[in-house]
């Protein structure tokens, strides 16, 4: 085995599967009938792209398939033509923070994988039982399934406007455009997360992605293709000259409202630094394991937490502690150890408001939320929830963490 293949191929094709499906953006807002979406057309293509992120989170689930081929790998790795295929085909539910898919490759060392995404953990059987990793905490390559919204904040130049094509056959019109991902790091109001991107343009030397979107008459995302040029990949890993890999990803969604369940599988096992099959490795540079708890792993927790509660919000107009409850909306968050949650009133609404507080490793992080009235967004603090929250709670958390 070469030197070359410390990229830990089957790291990387986690790492494209997560990526690929964080395309369905963030998770839902509320339930939406499939019609025409209320209000005018956005008037420019840039602006329809953007709109298309809510309008197919309205769907709240969906089914997807992936194809994804990366060439240029020479004749070191074993595979043929020095080619890396992959298919696969899943289900999202993006309400839940939830999706499962099986894939199929030609890397002779993992042919096969089937991975599953709940909540903050990454689920992954490649024929010796399941393993765990948590998304983020594996590497700058793990991208959360909810990454799309912020890399459609790089959307840069001028989106052209193709035209008309059928999609499985939908009836779709097609968009040209250029992902930034500089720009995207930059405009990312989370620095953890900011740090995540920059940290793979960093490794990849990437900045800006060719991107194709097809959206349907609704406005929802049927297909997106994106092309990626790892060709400086190789100049760290004293890889032959003949290594320059290029990426092509195409993904597709269809059967939007599909019933979809996506269960935690029984008996998984955490994942151990160093082991190709259940943490990414890129380039010889490896994830903590889960029990490694770091400030963006419990940041990461604490938005996946206010998630589960604004589901609950939707849902009865009202946040709720109530612990058997919010395990079963997010059931991979430790609620009632690690995670604290207080509801509590506020000047406009009984239970109108909520703070999430998690300590671990000696850090200590909270978040508060107001659903409505004068004081209505979201706080971050660094000290844990008191017994009882109300607005004053709030006074010295700040707009970001």
């Amino acid at each position: 085995m070469t030197k070359t293949r410390s990229l830990a191929i089957p790291g990387l094709v986690l790492a494209v599967v997560l990526a690929a499906a964080g395309c369905g953006g963030q998770p839902f807002p509320q339930a939406s009938s499939p019609s025409r979406p209320s209000g005018p057309t956005p008037a420019t293509a840039q602006a329809r792209l953007l709109a298309a992120v809510q309008t197919t989170n309205a769907a709240k689930t969906a089914r997807f398939s992936l194809d994804m081929s990366m060439t240029g790998f020479g004749t070191q790795l074993g595979m043929q033509g020095g080619a890396l295929a992959v298919t696969g085909s899943g289900v999202m539910d993006l309400t839940r923070r939830r999706f499962s898919m099986k894939v199929a490759s030609n890397d002779p060392a993992q042919k096969s994988m089937e991975v599953r995404v709940v909540g903050n953990t990454v689920y992954l059987q490649s024929g010796a039982g399941w393993t765990t990793q948590a998304v983020g905490a594996a590497s700058a390559f793990t991208p959360v399934p909810t990454s799309y919204l912020d890399y459609l904040k790089g959307l840069g130049g001028t989106v052209h406007v193709v035209g008309r094509e059928k999609v499985r056959g939908a009836d779709t019109t097609r968009y040209v455009a250029t992902l930034d991902f500089s720009r995207t790091a930059a405009g990312l109001r989370s620095p953890s997360k900011g740090a995540v991107v920059k940290g793979l343009l960093d490794l990849i030397g990437l900045t800006k992605i060719p991107v194709t979107v097809w959206l349907d008459d609704l406005g929802r995302m049927r297909k997106m293709t994106m092309t990626m040029d790892f060709s400086s990949l190789g100049k760290g890993m004293n890889a032959p000259a003949d290594f320059a890999p290029k990426m092509a990803i195409t993904l597709e969604m269809y059967d939007f409202g599909a019933p979809v369940s996506v269960e935690i599988p029984a008996g998984a096992v955490p994942g151990k630094p160093g082991s190709s099959g259940s943490t990414l490795c890129l380039s010889g540079v490896c994830g903590n394991s889960a029990s490694s708890t770091t400030a963006h792993d419990i940041q990461s927790d604490l938005r996946n937490a206010l998630t589960a509660e604004k589901v609950i919000y939707t849902d009865a107009s009202a946040y709720s502690d109530d612990i058997v409850a919010m395990k079963q909306i997010e059931p991979s968050l430790d609620w009632g150890g690690r995670l604290k949650v207080v509801a509590g009133s506020s000047s406009v609404a009984n239970h109108g408001l909520v703070c999430l507080s998690e300590a671990s490793n000696g850090l200590v992080y909270s978040i508060g939320d107001i659903a409505s009235g004068p004081r209505a967004g979201t706080y971050y603090g660094t000290t844990a929830c008191g017994a009882g929250v109300s607005e004053g709670s709030f006074d010295a958390y700040k707009s970001r963490w």
